[in-house]
């Protein structure tokens, strides 16, 4: 079925986010009252909507990309009003890289301008990112950058973050001296990080994980430059090849930087302690933000951690080892040697152990109900056996299958938020839908 004629979401304070949210309606939206008002010419090819961020009633952040040619615009709606002061403080009228539509409470902003990460277009400048690399410290970063560079787009959100690769003009990303650059909106975040990055870097030089070098902050901008993990993730290496063998191999690699992880000193870290009490709170709260626009599903949230009640007492633990708090295949790199690599601390805390290990394979059981593929599930076993081996922790276990269902349940509601189009249109087998089967099915045989 077409994306136009999904159901309506309903949201009453956001009634505009059906259309920035379909790609045909960004389209229409763009070339018909947008581009024509600031003087652009428009796009031939409709866009692509790549990345979603909806809270209903409160506020809808859509990215939307031109095919072969990579970020276009960020479309922000906002219930309070907000936006309107934002634009005139941030642009104007004259301006032709935004435009505010009144009627809609509606901000479009054309990459690299994104208002909340005002550093953005900086960044992204080979020139202005040559003469930064330059600059360093590391006289052989400052000589390979010295003929130029090239910046490729690695991950943006809008209003929150970006990832881009610097490397040497003409040469390849794929190591020598490749540098990452990573903006934050907030100063304060990007040297949180800058802090711990360093502390876990010195550590983890003498285990057999191996983390990104951190070679200079640029607090004023928001700005983390770190050397670049030359590998293959782990998600790349299942997909590759999927036999037994290499889904216990990829399940040893995991779970042994996890551990490896979990061994290192979270003394002189800046984190915050992270809880399964604080995890079901979240989760419950989560779903209660989207029961305007999704009552079933919150409901059906809510009545799962309900049955899931009785379970939490036993699965929470006090101990407190650091925490990645976002671990995932994709996080891992396959390095020389059979060495991992770790990537983004940007959640890093301290907590029990089986949270990072349930966040891990409640990631996975995701992907192997999105995609029915039998080896994931071999993978979640594999993981966690092999992480209990190594931990020796005789309780793991037992925790990580009640804390799985959190993860599943707090993932429905995050499903819903970056496509809630799909959930309206395909109901009963849209993802939400299929991870609060996976979590009830779990609660089920606890």
């Amino acid at each position: 079925m077409a994306l136009a004629s999904a159901p309506q979401l309903g949201d009453r304070e956001l009634p505009f986010v059906d259309t920035v949210c379909s790609a045909q309606g960004m389209t229409r939206l763009l070339n018909g009252r947008v581009l024509p008002t600031i003087g652009r010419e428009p796009v031939n090819e409709a866009v692509t909507i790549e990345h979603v961020a909806y809270w209903p009633g409160e506020t809808c952040v859509v990215r939307c990309d031109r095919p072969a040619a990579g970020v276009f615009a960020i479309a922000t709606l906002s219930g309070d009003g907000e936006l309107e002061a934002t634009y005139r403080r941030h642009y104007g009228e004259a301006s032709r890289a935004a435009a505010y539509l009144a009627d809609e409470r509606c901000l479009v902003e054309f990459f690299p301008a994104d208002w909340m990460l005002p550093s953005l277009a900086w960044i992204v400048d080979p020139l202005h990112a040559r003469d930064l690399l330059t600059s360093l410290p590391d006289p052989a970063v400052s000589r390979a950058f010295a003929s130029g560079c090239e910046v490729t787009l690695l991950t943006y959100r809008p209003h929150t973050r970006a990832v881009v690769c610097y490397t040497p003009a003409g040469a390849s990303s794929a190591g020598g001296t490749a540098v990452v650059g990573k903006i934050y909106r907030s100063a304060s975040k990007a040297r949180t990080v800058w802090n711990n990055l360093r502390a876990l870097h010195a550590q983890a030089a003498a285990s057999e994980l191996v983390l990104p070098k951190p070679l200079a902050l640029v607090e004023e901008r928001g700005l983390l430059l770190m050397e670049r993990l030359a590998g293959p993730s782990l998600r790349q290496v299942l997909e590759r090849d999927s036999t037994p063998a290499s889904v216990d191999k990829v399940a040893q690699h995991a779970a042994g930087a996890l551990a490896a992880l979990h061994a290192l000193d979270s003394e002189s870290l800046e984190v915050k302690v992270r809880t399964l009490a604080r995890e079901v709170r979240r989760t419950r709260e989560q779903a209660e933000r989207v029961a305007a626009v999704a009552p079933l599903l919150a409901q059906q949230v809510a009545a799962s951690l309900d049955r899931l009640a009785p379970s939490i007492p036993r699965a929470s633990s006090d101990a407190l080892r650091v925490a990645h708090a976002d671990y995932a295949l994709h996080q891992l790199l396959l390095l020389r040697r059979d060495r991992v690599g770790m990537l983004d601390f940007d959640k890093l805390s301290v907590g029990d152990p089986a949270l990072d290990v349930s966040c891990f394979n409640a990631k996975v059981h995701r992907d192997a109900a999105r995609t029915g593929r039998p080896e994931l599930r071999r993978l979640a076993a594999s993981f966690l056996a092999e992480y209990e081996r190594r931990s020796g922790d005789v309780g793991l276990a037992d925790r990580v299958r009640v804390i799985e269902c959190v993860q599943l349940l707090r993932a429905a509601v995050r499903k819903f938020r970056v496509d809630p189009r799909a959930y309206a249109r395909e109901g009963p087998s849209s993802l939400p839908n299929l991870l609060l089967g996976e979590a009830a099915d779990r609660i089920a045989r606890l």
